[in-house]
């Protein structure tokens, strides 16, 4: 997915991560905020605010495919009810195949959201630790 980063605002004293990125004439900001009891980060807050704009324009165009998708199954249902249809011709083998393309890409998609939000879960995970780290080294 092509996307052009608008804006980023990345602001410590707030402790708040704002990227927003504009993906086909869109925009789609994801937000990351630092729990006062963690360690701010810029990097840290700034790519987990990326991956959630990188979700919610993902999901944009999930709705999107989905329709059309759900429109050209519709089609070739009602196309399959007439009498005269032929299964075998390679119109109907044409249509099944392009049906079958629009699922793939369906399931890529919902796979792609599914990596990114994995991707965040780990990445706080990590974070996570390494601040009970740091608190522990602090105490030592």
């Amino acid at each position: 997915m092509k996307t052009i980063y608008e804006m980023s605002d990345i602001s410590e004293p707030f402790r708040k991560s704002v990227i927003t990125v504009k993906y086909k004439g869109k925009y789609y900001t994801g937000i990351a905020r630092c729990h006062e009891d963690d360690n701010w980060s810029n990097y840290f807050g700034g790519r987990i605010a990326e991956a959630r704009a990188h979700i919610k324009a993902l999901k944009d165009k999930l709705k999107e495919r989905t329709m059309e998708f759900k429109a050209i199954e519709n089609f070739v249902k009602s196309v399959e009810s007439y009498k005269t249809f032929d299964k075998e011709s390679d119109m109907a083998k044409s249509m099944y195949k392009q049906m079958n393309v629009r699922k793939k890409e369906l399931i890529k998609l919902r796979t792609d959201i599914e990596k990114l939000e994995d991707y965040i879960k780990a990445n706080i995970e990590v974070m996570d630790k390494f601040s009970l780290k740091m608190k522990k080294d602090k105490k030592e």
